[in-house]
């Protein structure tokens, strides 16, 4: 009798113990776990459930690790707008053009480095098997994305899945190559199927999210630039 009452005593207190354990690792404040309604809510073009209104954290940077293996953070090196010639971004996307006039001043190229979060994941390949490479760049001011650049070998597979969610892009066609865009609340996304130095073709994706940048830009001429070196 007296041993199945310390069995039961036992039982009892593993129950609770871990009750509390559960209580406060649900209770942390710098813990939040997003839910459904949450990651639908992400505005314009989204990756991995990161749209225009996404808030980077360490927690967000965690999570991509796992998935595309170690990052590389790059704090210092300047944002450049190079993807495309000056000529195709005036005619196409004379935002972009906009700003990349603006980094030709060599002070407020400097300032953009200085101010923004910029991560690589230079194992995507070898973790996933489908992207090429995967760089990322969001605001050191609001942690909010302003150019997602995307590469992968598997083109036609990726291409299918772009249609998918987004729908049929527009197509463009400029000294005889064709680009496909797409445009979704403040965000524009570009695909162009490129090759490599082995002439093996690939998907090139870069996502502009155009109104985050303005902001950003702003930002930095309101002289509110820093490092953000140590921000995780």
């Amino acid at each position: 009798m007296k041993k199945n009452l310390k069995i039961a005593i036992l039982i009892v207190s593993v129950l609770i113990a871990a009750g509390a354990v559960i209580f406060i690792f649900m209770n942390r404040s710098d813990l939040k776990l997003p839910d459904k309604n949450e990651l639908n809510s992400q505005k314009g073009i989204t990756f991995e459930n990161m749209g225009e209104n996404f808030s980077f954290s360490s927690q967000k940077r965690q999570i991509l690790e796992k998935k595309f293996g170690n990052d590389v953070l790059e704090s210092w090196s300047p944002i450049n707008f190079d993807d495309f010639s000056l000529d195709f971004l005036n005619e196409f996307l004379p935002d972009i053009y906009n700003f990349s006039q603006k980094l030709q001043n060599r002070d407020f190229r400097e300032k953009s480095g200085k101010s923004s979060i910029k991560i690589k994941y230079p194992y995507a390949k070898r973790a996933t098997e489908v992207f090429k490479d995967i760089s990322l760049i969001f605001s050191g001011f609001t942690k909010n994305p302003l150019v997602f650049r995307i590469s992968s070998y598997n083109h036609e597979s990726l291409m299918d899945s772009l249609v998918k969610k987004f729908g049929d892009p527009k197509k463009i066609n400029y000294n005889d190559k064709n680009y496909f865009s797409w445009e979704k609340d403040n965000s524009v996304m570009i695909a162009e199927i490129r090759q490599d130095r082995f002439t093996n073709p690939y998907l090139f994706i870069i996502i502009y999210y155009t109104e985050n940048i303005n902001k950003f830009f702003s930002s930095i001429n309101a002289d509110q630039s820093k490092n953000i070196e140590n921000i995780f």
